[in-house]
């Protein structure tokens, strides 16, 4: 009796051993993505998201001047931060996704918690010609927006937002109304938005960073 359950015991090691090597030789490919590849007449995504089928080594962000660098290439050119987080990989547009333009993404020298590296990733997809939906054309009707931290105004001939900020602190002001330009449909990744302090505020005047 104390054999068979000897041997039942070095049994279930060897299958738990096996499953173990199976899962880290296994290849690394990419699961699914947000928008999906060949995708056409999507909204601008606020974020672009790759799910890869194993945990992604940790990366640390990169900022809007370098996310378009070895790690992630788009054309044409696109500003924005790159995090990775579990399986997932996020790009999160900082500058327009022009509208009726197909978008090209290569993913390289990308690699699993394991140290595996992984395939190179090619994604495509198309922005709708044009996108304004009614919750966006509403507000941009309602503006000029004048609150107590920060106040909102459309350029039409230039088409983008203009966003003064009122009080320190100037960047939690600055996400605070970004949250409020998303709630009405107007995100970085549809639209210009441009930030100023107004005199006092942030330390100086001019271009909020």
């Amino acid at each position: 009796m104390k054999r068979l359950l000897l041997l039942g015991l070095v049994g279930l090691a060897l299958l738990v051993a096996v499953i173990v090597l199976v899962s880290r030789t296994q290849s690394m490919r990419l699961v699914s993505s947000q928008p999906k590849d060949g995708a056409v007449n999507v909204e601008p995504p606020a974020e672009i998201v790759l799910v890869f089928n194993r945990e992604l080594a940790p990366a640390a962000p990169l900022g809007t001047e370098n996310a378009t660098t070895n790690l992630l290439k788009i054309a044409p050119p696109a500003t924005g931060s790159i995090r990775v987080e579990g399986k997932r990989l996020t790009f999160t547009p900082t500058s327009r996704l022009e509208a009726g333009q197909r978008y090209v993404l290569r993913l390289t020298e990308v690699r699993a918690k394991t140290g595996q590296a992984g395939p190179s990733v090619g994604l495509s997809f198309s922005i709708q010609a044009a996108f304004y939906d009614e919750r966006r054309a509403q507000f941009i009707a309602s503006l000029p927006y004048n609150g107590d931290r920060f106040s909102i105004d459309y350029n039409q001939l230039g088409d983008f937002f203009s966003v003064s900020v009122l009080e320190d602190p100037a960047e939690a002001v600055k996400e605070e109304a970004l949250q409020f330009l998303s709630s009405h449909g107007v995100t970085p990744a549809n639209a210009e938005i441009s930030f100023y302090l107004i005199p006092g505020v942030g330390g100086s005047s001019g271009l909020a960073p």
